[in-house]
């Protein structure tokens, strides 16, 4: 599962770090504190094109469950556990991404509300995931879920930053940072490092019954 606040380090994190990538050329990670300090305003700066579109907007207040009084709130999508939102963060996040978006975005604030930044500066490391081109989606899609059970193993915490890899431009310097090849194409990115808390975090999951129809 995602771990989305902020991290704490370890002086086991750069050998943990090691490990995931050990054996496999389909890994990346990086651990050098100016590259992911960068590569973090990369993520606010991907993050908010996809915001400032109302279609992804509203698709992504529809799945968040922000008030314990949702009726849905412990059945599916995003609660507020699982976002790592305070009850009066979760309030604040239904108003910014709601219907004052555009003004605050207008006065120049609606980039800063939203901003994950500092969180993504606490990680340990990013790992990114690069897969041939023309594979399969379902073939990447497994080695994805593998290497996020090798983060795990690990001993991390990891959130997928898809904003990174779905928008092009962002997309395109991470592959150069990288120095992949042609070949290949980033899939994911992946923050990684250890929770601020221990507390067991309440992720709402569809019974199996309702997801075979």
């Amino acid at each position: 599962m995602a771990w989305r606040g902020a991290f704490v380090s370890s002086p086991d994190d750069d050998a943990a770090l090691r490990t995931i990538a050990a054996g496999r050329d389909d890994v990346v990670c990086i651990r050098e504190r100016a590259a992911i300090a960068e590569i973090a305003t990369w993520g606010d700066q991907a993050e908010i094109s996809f915001l400032r579109r109302d279609a992804h907007r509203r698709e992504l207040l529809h799945w968040m469950r922000l008030s314990r009084r949702h009726p849905r709130y412990a059945r599916d999508g995003l609660n507020r556990e699982a976002l790592a939102m305070s009850a009066a963060e979760a309030l604040g996040a239904g108003i910014v991404l709601g219907s004052i978006f555009r003004a605050l975005d207008r006065l120049g604030l609606a980039a800063m509300l939203v901003s994950e930044r500092a969180k993504t500066a606490s990680a340990a490391g990013l790992v990114l995931l690069f897969r041939p081109k023309h594979e399969d989606a379902l073939v990447s899609g497994r080695h994805f879920y593998r290497l996020w059970l090798a983060i795990a193993r690990a001993g991390f915490s990891a959130c997928p930053m898809s904003a990174l890899a779905d928008a092009p431009d962002v997309n395109a310097r991470l592959c150069a940072l990288a120095r992949v090849d042609d070949g290949r194409r980033l899939v994911n990115v992946f923050r990684v490092g250890r929770p601020q808390t221990t507390k067991a975090v309440s992720h709402a999951r569809l019974p199996v019954a309702d997801l075979i129809v």
